[in-house]
């Protein structure tokens, strides 16, 4: 076919880059300019350039920037706490099987938790910067409070989940002012940085409000967004199941950990709790759309850190009774004491090393040059059905002839007309069992084009539209990718 093999969403990035490349635009077939994570499009471009053009190439950036995460993360963790604490996180980051696959995935994932993480650090040593130092070393503190800001642009220019660093910053806040209020009175309090702060994130909502309006109204519709993922359940349950189902023992001990970690490191601890569980609110009640794991990476390592708090003292305590039973002569008591910590590690590592057997569901999806031929041959002679129209165009080499769709039109556009390079198309919808059945009817050759995932999401094709499906159409050929198997069914009566 002479074309790549991508997961769904990076074609959106290699496409654009192939663009650039050959014309100096990011445009994109049916989608016109594609500026969305612009730095993402960059590096895959950068990529193209040295290594030429291949999905290697087009993903190699991206596990690059994950295992330097890796390392920022140990090395950070390692200086502000302990090295057995960054171990443990960077251990626990690196046997998850949603970060192995974002991290090299040709998507904005990587780039984005890295300039996060290390914006929420620089937040920190911004706010908590001695006065004196601020009064001695005005330019370094400029120099920080610079790097904080590109840090936060970098990660919003990417994705706006990074405006959820607000509930951290006011949280924290709020807790350091009110233990103040309580240790030293309001007078006192009222002079403290942490109610500055509080003043001014919420002056910066207002201001943000009113002059960027279109901004926060797309924030706000995001947040009223109709949930497009139904397979997967409300939200809120859905972000219990995630952290429950990977990570059993470090969710259940958590709260210990969040507890050991405050008593243990005072304002750093608090803040790195309150890195995690606002975040994780916000998720679950506010930005209800986004609700697949990829989502919720960048609050991952703030809450490694906090369980592994448990894993340490546990750890300690263990070696702290060999050593005390060693002392006193009782050596095989001793070496019977290390190796009953086996079963307990296991508790801990056991769901990773299942959960990293699953990778092969994880993986970055089918391989669409499998079912080059009767893709090509729908597109050539049929006429076309597809609820996954990117993937058509790519592959097939043309737009389809209908778009199945449910609740949403995918391209946003009242007039259904797209630009198509230099000409414009109309999008024919079919949004009911009625027109699905008079696409069906229109030739001799109908195809439908769909993936597994895309099949059965109520957000797409209700289950009276499934059922024409079946009753009109049988498969025609199929390639394996877990949710994201491609499937191409043929009406009955061209067979």
């Amino acid at each position: 076919m002479g074309r790549f093999s991508f997961w769904t969403d990076e074609l959106y990035h290699v496409v654009a880059a192939q663009s650039m490349i050959e014309g100096g635009e990011p445009m994109i077939p049916a989608r016109g300019m594609y500026w969305r994570s612009f730095l993402v499009t960059g590096m895959t471009v950068v990529s193209f350039s040295i290594f030429g053009e291949s999905e290697w190439s087009a993903r190699f950036p991206f596990a690059l920037v994950s295992m330097v995460f890796l390392v920022v993360v140990y090395r950070v963790l390692a200086t502000r706490f302990s090295r057995l604490l960054a171990l443990l996180t960077v251990l626990f980051l690196g046997l998850t099987p949603q970060f192995l696959q974002a991290g090299r995935e040709c998507r904005m994932y990587a780039p984005f938790v890295l300039f996060y993480f290390l914006g929420v650090i620089m937040a920190y040593r911004v706010m908590e910067a001695p006065v004196a130092d601020l009064k001695r070393r005005p330019l370094v503190s400029l120099l920080y409070i610079g790097m904080t800001l590109l840090f936060f642009v970098l990660a919003m220019s990417l994705q706006y989940l990074a405006v959820n660093f607000g509930f951290t910053l006011l949280l924290y806040c709020l807790l350091m002012a009110g233990y103040l209020v309580v240790h030293l009175g309001w007078i006192k309090a009222t002079r403290s940085r942490y109610l500055a702060l509080t003043a001014l994130s919420c002056l910066t909502a207002i201001t943000t409000a009113l002059f960027l309006q279109d901004f926060v109204a797309t924030l706000i519709s995001l947040a009223r967004e109709p949930m497009a993922w139904d397979t997967r359940g409300h939200p809120a349950p859905f972000c219990l199941w995630f952290f429950n189902y990977y990570f059993p023992a470090l969710w259940y001990v958590y709260p210990i950990g969040a507890v050991i970690l405050i008593h243990r490191y005072g304002r750093l601890g608090l803040y790195m709790v309150c890195a995690f569980l606002p975040v994780l609110f916000a998720h679950m009640y506010l930005f209800t759309s986004r609700i697949a794991e990829r989502y919720l990476l960048y609050i991952l390592p703030f809450f490694f850190l906090t369980s592994a708090c448990v894993i340490e003292a546990l750890l300690w305590g263990v070696m702290a009774w060999v050593r005390e039973l060693r002392s006193r002569g009782t050596q095989a008591l001793a070496a019977v004491a290390a190796i009953c910590v086996l079963p307990a590690s296991w508790l801990f590592l056991q769901p990773w090393l299942n959960s990293s057997l699953e990778l092969r569901r994880y993986g970055l999806g089918p391989d669409w040059k499998l079912i080059a031929p009767d893709l090509r041959a729908a597109c050539e002679t049929g006429i076309v059905i597809t609820n996954w129209p990117r993937e058509v165009m790519f592959y097939g080499g043309r737009f389809p002839d209908y778009f199945a769709t449910q609740t949403y039109e995918y391209y946003g556009k009242e007039d259904h007309v797209v630009a198509l390079g230099e000409r414009e198309v109309e999008v024919n919808y079919l949004t009911d069992t009625t027109s699905l059945r008079e696409a069906l009817g229109s030739g001799t050759d109908v195809f439908f084009v769909t993936t597994d995932w895309a099949y059965r999401n109520n957000s797409f094709m209700n289950e009276e539209m499934r059922e024409v499906i079946r009753r009109n159409m049988i498969e025609l050929a199929s390639i394996e990718g877990g949710e994201d198997r491609v499937v191409i069914f043929r009406t009955i009566r061209a067979q």
